[in-house]
C-alpha cells in the first residue's frame, strides 16, 4: 500500500529545468523497476527455524523446517543478529540479508541448571527478502515468549 502510494506521488510530480522546462521526475514504469517483484505485498513463510546458543558450539540452528532451508554459511554470517547481545533481546527484529528477510524475537533465559547460567534462543521465520513481514512480528514474538 505504501509503495503504491509512493508510486503514484511520484509519478505525478514535476521539477523545474532550466533547458527543458518541466519534465517528468519519474515516470511510473521506471519506479516500478527500482522495487524487487511483489516489493511490500505479504508473502509466505518459507521456514521457520529455532536458534540457540550451544555452550561449546556457540550458535546454531537446533531444528529447522523444511530442513537444510537456511545453509550453515548463511546462518554463520548472521548469527551475530540471530542471538544477539543482551541489549536487543526481547526485542522485535527484522534481518534482510542475503536473499531472506529473518523476522525473530530473541529470548534470554537465566537460571543456574543451565550451562553458563544462561539459556539464548531465538525461535525466527523466514520469507522472501521482498515480502511485508510486519504481520508475522506479534506471532513470533508470542511463540517466543511462550517457549
Amino acid at each position: 500500500m505504501q509503495v503504491e502510494r509512493r508510486l503514484n506521488v511520484l509519478s505525478q510530480l514535476e521539477y523545474e529545468d532550466d533547458a527543458n522546462g518541466k519534465i517528468n521526475l519519474m515516470s511510473t514504469k521506471m519506479m516500478e523497476t527500482r522495487y524487487y517483484e511483489g516489493c511490500g505485498r505479504e508473502g509466505p513463510i518459507r521456514c521457520i527455524f529455532l536458534g540457540e546458543f550451544h555452550p561449546v558450539a556457540g550458535p546454531k540452528i537446533s531444528c529447522q523446517f523444511p530442513e537444510d532451508y537456511i545453509s550453515k554459511e548463511v546462518f554463520d554470517s548472521i548469527s551475530a543478529y540471530i542471538i544477539p547481545k543482551p541489549q536487543i533481546q526481547k526485542c522485535t527484529m527484522t534481518i534482510n540479508a542475503l536473499g531472506h528477510k529473518i523476522v525473530g524475537y530473541p529470548i534470554r533465559i537465566d537460571n543456574p541448571r543451565y550451562e553458563r547460567n544462561v539459556y539464548l534462543f531465538n525461535l525466527c521465520f523466514v520469507c522472501d527478502s521482498w515480502s511485508k513481514t510486519v504481520q508475522y512480528e506479534p506471532v513470533v514474538k508470542k511463540l517466543g515468549e511462550h517457549l
